[in-house]
């Protein structure tokens, strides 16, 4: 990674899925790729972006975190621009 590298806003986790995923309603108008990784607010590693899912106009993405934590949902998570 280079230092000058910015993270942007993903969206916020408003669930989690029956398999122990986290939905995230993506909130920017770039749809990250699938397995681009995902971080908190402290740059520390989440997880990766699994699948996209729901309409175009107002997708969510699905993370496989890497440690399941069930106090993640309403947390912002984020992506390297």
């Amino acid at each position: 990674m280079t230092a000058n590298r910015k993270l942007r806003k993903l969206g916020e986790v408003i669930g989690i899925s029956s398999q122990r995923n986290l939905i995230v309603k993506v909130q920017s108008s770039r749809i990250p790729k699938i397995n681009s990784k995902v971080f908190d607010k402290r740059k520390r590693v989440v997880g990766f972006v699994f699948d996209i899912i729901g309409p175009v106009e107002s997708p969510y993405a699905v993370v496989k975190p890497e440690v399941y934590h069930e106090e993640m949902k309403g947390k912002i998570l984020y992506v390297w621009r």
